[in-house]
């Protein structure tokens, strides 16, 4: 499937190529890798293809510039050595991001060629002398994960090209040391994070992007495991010293038992309320009333049986215990005396500076709309026009937020919830992957917010589960699509306002929600539009048959 071209291996730029022989997969121009006292240097589009197509690349859409590995280090792995490759990625516009890429060499003798599973993680088929083989992302390698694990069990370092600290806690230790045998495999590759499981009892997240500093997911992960809250639990971490700067590489979590994510589950919900819908009399479920809102939710108990029973105690349930256990986390937050973690207060100056980016997302909304608006289908391009014309009403709901300073407090917070962080463990749900927007900077995620933007995020994530499985069951035919979306709605209607119910009720009198409601109903619209217009932007660009999500939940505010 791909095709191939040869690199020489050099010492420096000047040096007579050596026999050795690289082919990298996906090449386009001839070139060389350059290794020298001061790390790698690539220069050719290898790295950047290779970079591209990884699930852990995080900038798709924007163009690279250059790739440049500015730093490596090695880990001895039994008789041989994996390579990490700090790697800086620069592009035509923005910041620079860096990556961490391990690499290993592994050979046909070692053992199988990648199977299918793995092939896109192969780098390169080498040549060395008479030895064939391949340079592969380590993380996918048996033996370099097995190696992380005993390096955090022993509290390992090493010293080259700075120095590598693995930290653990003693229970590790003990653990590792009545396994005799311990299975490990990769879960899955996010833009989070590949994540590698050792004997179903523990999780490793290898982070692929990293930046200068705390990594938010490894600071908040360890504080609220020593709060009594439904969160997966610190076990140990590996750090990367250069020079005066830290990087760190990934975190060892104790691995709860569950059932999947939020995310899988609710689908499964929603199927079982199509099918629900489908050997109904549509005339009476359609008269089915819609109760509460955002600002006044009401609980699953409060509804009649037949609207219970169609819209599921299942899905209910979990999201009641989601807002219950999300209330719980924001309070957690919120009790510790450390710099980082004492809440901030509300200022007017900051009110100010959350319009201001609200401007600035209408006007992209007006000039997404402009450029992309004829790739949107028939049945909302109507709609989306005239929420175009609706700018000015937006504004001014938004600018309510800095109408007259709001007593109430910015916090940590997630930063990047929906229901694929949280965990089904069976009798209850728990919060996990607290890193925040992987495409921003690590300063831009540890900032003190409202922790109200994490509950915009979660009734978005409900809209987008409902709405997803409706726009691609196989349960109804195309032509009754567009009159089933409805249902879609209902059902995200009532399941995020039990999750409010129950997230407002844990939270009752706490600083970080306003006792007044007018102006809980200001910082919930703000937000929510907040949410749905960065959300509606993306769609309307890279998915305009999902733009009606967010395009409704844009209606839901201010009509």
């Amino acid at each position: 499937p791909y095709s191939y071209n040869w690199f020489y291996l050099k010492k420096s730029a000047t040096d007579a190529p050596t026999e050795t022989k690289l082919h990298f997969l996906q090449a386009d121009n001839w070139d060389a890798l350059f290794i020298d006292e001061t790390g790698y240097t690539l220069q050719n589009q290898v790295l950047p293809e290779y970079i591209k197509r990884m699930p852990w690349f995080v900038s798709k859409d924007k163009a690279i510039l250059s790739t440049n590995i500015i730093e490596h280090t090695g880990l001895p792995v039994g008789d041989k050595e994996v390579e990490i490759l700090l790697i800086e990625v620069a592009f035509e516009t923005g910041l620079p991001e860096y990556y961490q890429l391990p690499v290993a060499f592994v050979s046909k003798e070692d053992g199988k060629e990648p199977d299918a599973t793995y092939a896109a993680t192969v780098i390169a088929q080498l040549k060395m002398g008479e030895q064939e083989g391949y340079l592969v992302d380590a993380a996918y390698t048996t033996s370099f994960q097995k190696a992380l694990f005993a390096f955090l069990a022993n509290g390992k370092r090493f010293m080259s090209g700075g120095e590598v600290v693995f930290t653990a806690d003693k229970t590790l230790q003990e653990s590792i040391q009545s396994i005799e045998h311990y299975s490990t495999k990769v879960s899955a590759t996010t833009e989070m994070h590949t994540a590698i499981i050792y004997d179903n009892q523990y999780l490793l997240k290898l982070y692929r992007k990293v930046d200068k500093g705390i990594h938010p997911d490894v600071e908040i992960t360890r504080f609220l495991t020593h709060a009594d809250v439904h969160t997966t639990k610190y076990v140990g971490d590996i750090e990367w010293h250069l020079n005066d700067s830290t990087f760190i590489l990934g975190m060892l979590e104790k691995l709860e038992e569950n059932h999947g994510d939020g995310h899988h589950y609710m689908l499964e919900r929603v199927t079982n309320f199509i099918e629900r819908i489908l050997a109904r009399d549509r005339t009476i479920i359609s008269a089915y009333p819609k109760k509460g809102s955002v600002m006044e939710p009401v609980a699953f108990e409060e509804l009649d049986y037949e609207v219970k029973e169609f819209v599921g105690a299942n899905a209910a349930e979990a999201a009641r215990q989601t807002g219950k256990r999300l209330a719980e986390v924001h309070k957690a937050l919120t009790g510790s005396l450390e710099k980082d973690f004492i809440p901030e207060e509300f200022s007017l100056h900051y009110q100010r500076s959350l319009f201001s980016s609200m401007v600035s997302l209408v006007r992209e909304m007006g000039q997404v709309i402009d450029k992309n608006g004829h790739n949107l289908p028939g049945n909302i391009a109507e709609e989306v026009k005239e929420l175009n014309n609706k700018k000015a009403q937006l504004l001014t709901t938004l600018k309510k937020v800095y109408s007259k300073k709001l007593d109430v407090l910015k916090i940590r917070i997630h930063g990047h919830l929906g229901l694929s962080h949280i965990l089904l463990t069976g009798k209850d749900v728990m919060l996990h992957d607290f890193g925040g927007d992987p495409s921003k900077p690590y300063s831009e995620r540890r900032l003190k917010r409202s922790p109200l933007r994490d509950v915009a995020a979660m009734i978005r994530s409900f809209y987008y589960v409902a709405y997803e499985e409706f726009l691609t069951s196989s349960q109804m035919q195309q032509k009754e699509q567009d009159a089933m979306l409805n249902f879609a709605d209902f059902w995200a209607h009532y399941i995020s306002g039990f999750f409010m119910k129950a997230y407002l009720d844990e939270l009752n009198g706490t600083a970080f929600i306003p006792d007044d409601a007018d102006d809980f109903e200001v910082l919930m619209q703000t937000f929510l539009l907040e949410d749905a217009l960065q959300w509606f932007n993306y769609e309307v660009i890279h998915r305009p048959d999902r733009t009606i999500i967010p395009l409704r939940i844009i209606q839901r505010v201010i009509l």
